[in-house]
């Protein structure tokens, strides 16, 4: 076929999932035809500084989710179905029927699509749970389906409501998934022509459950910075916020800062850092939590005092906390691949996680990996950060670097090897298609 630089790409996505990691890789590549949302930034930016200046968490996230280094032309929309995904999904949530809601706003987000006209393209590329209805309509139409399963699926609810057994303190609401919300991705898998998966933990979880190996193919996330942090940790230069500790020789800014960004929930892992947070109450250090509370309120009110909850911020917010953190914390039980840990090691910032959330962390050297499960582990991990406090800035470096491991470059040259051995084996000569 000779390369890949005729086959374009449409991406599909509710949001802006994984920051729209694959859709400015192909764009990068000179791949994509579109990528085709319910909602992402408005391009007025009279608009959009009006949301920034609202002080409503999600207009302002609304007003963040846009890719700067893609087009407009190429940010496409469901138009005014998107208004029926996301009541569908806020009112069934409010009802305590998240999952219910996801299936049915899932479903209407593809079915939208599906029903549309688009760029002309050769393959799409579609996330899980929101795609099969779109598949179905692509492939009568030849069009070559990838589908990115964005999670271990529903091999990992056993996992959860283990947990939930064990922490019942914690749950907000019992994990339990829809039948037909497992039975709509398991046609999903059934259908596309290559089932994409972000770490091989998500490989082996979607094969338990039913997903053909065959089909799977792995390729991690990747995620890269618009600028460098320029701030110096533990080097004996403070900042402004400087309480003039001194431990070891080394100057430092008061309490180690231990950051948590993402969903609050127990399948995360956030009962862990809660319940290490009170085991080290009376150490200087203090525990950050971003993300939307999954939780009962009574935990968070009666949880130690060196925890602070922040509730959810828009990207520009989350940034500002890893500039300025310490350490990051993921003891997930499941997670596929966190985007998270890519993020606070490319600003410096040593992750502890578990090995469920993809081989990204370098136990030891940029960061440690702990058992899942296990506080203790936990607990003794971030107490070697409180003891030495030239250990976040000695692994800073190495964070770095394993962060420049997983590009945008290599995100799409992967993505774009796989479409093209499909190609072959289909025997579609896309070399024939015009722009």
């Amino acid at each position: 076929m000779g390369g890949t630089s005729k086959i374009r790409v449409l991406v599909v996505h509710k949001g802006s999932r994984d920051h729209f990691l694959a859709a400015r890789a192909l764009f990068k590549r000179g791949n994509l035809a579109g990528v085709v949302t319910d909602v992402h930034a408005p391009k007025s930016a009279g608009l959009a500084g009006i949301l920034n200046k609202s002080g409503v968490s999600v207009l302002k996230r609304w007003a963040a989710a846009k890719p700067e280094d893609i087009p407009d032309s190429h940010l496409l929309s469901i138009g005014w179905s998107a208004i029926g995904v996301r009541s569908t999904a806020w009112l069934m949530a409010k009802l305590g029927w998240a999952h219910k809601g996801f299936e049915l706003s899932d479903a209407m987000f593809a079915r939208a699509v599906a029903r549309r006209d688009w760029p002309a393209h050769e393959a799409v590329f579609a996330y899980s749970y929101a795609a099969l209805e779109l598949i179905e309509a692509e492939q009568k139409k030849g069009i070559l389906t990838i589908l990115n399963q964005i999670d271990p699926g529903p091999g990992d609810e056993d996992l959860v409501q283990a947990e939930e057994r064990r922490w019942p303190e914690y749950v907000l609401r019992p994990y339990r998934l829809p039948q037909g919300y497992v039975e709509r991705v398991k046609r999903e898998w059934k259908l596309a022509d290559i089932i994409v998966v972000n770490s091989e933990w998500s490989r082996d979880r979607i094969v338990a459950a039913g997903a053909e190996t065959r089909k799977i193919k792995v390729v991690p996330l990747a995620y890269e910075m618009d600028h460098v942090t320029t701030r110096l940790r533990d080097n004996g230069t403070t900042g402004p916020n400087d309480k003039g500790l001194v431990v070891s020789g080394h100057a430092v800014r008061g309490p180690l800062k231990v950051l948590w960004v993402g969903n609050v929930n127990i399948r995360k892992g956030i009962q862990y850092v809660v319940e290490a947070a009170r085991m080290l109450e009376d150490q200087p250090v203090e525990f950050l939590v971003a993300g939307e509370i999954g939780i009962p309120r009574n935990v968070i009110d009666s949880s130690p005092g060196n925890v602070r909850w922040l509730g959810p911020l828009p990207r520009p917010e989350a940034q500002r906390l890893y500039e300025d953190a310490d350490v990051f914390v993921l003891p997930t039980l499941s997670d596929g691949f966190a985007m998270t840990q890519l993020e606070a090691l490319a600003n410096g910032v040593p992750a502890i996680v578990t090995a469920n959330c993809g081989r990204v962390v370098e136990d030891g050297k940029s960061g440690f990996v702990v058992p899942h499960g296990d506080v203790d582990a936990l607990a003794a991990v971030i107490g070697r950060f409180i003891n030495d406090r030239s250990l976040s800035s000695r692994m800073s470096e190495n964070c770095r670097k394993r962060a420049a491991d997983f590009t945008l470059d290599a995100y799409g040259s992967q993505l774009m090897d796989i479409v093209s051995s499909q190609a072959q084996i289909r025997n579609v000569d896309f070399q024939k298609s015009e722009f």
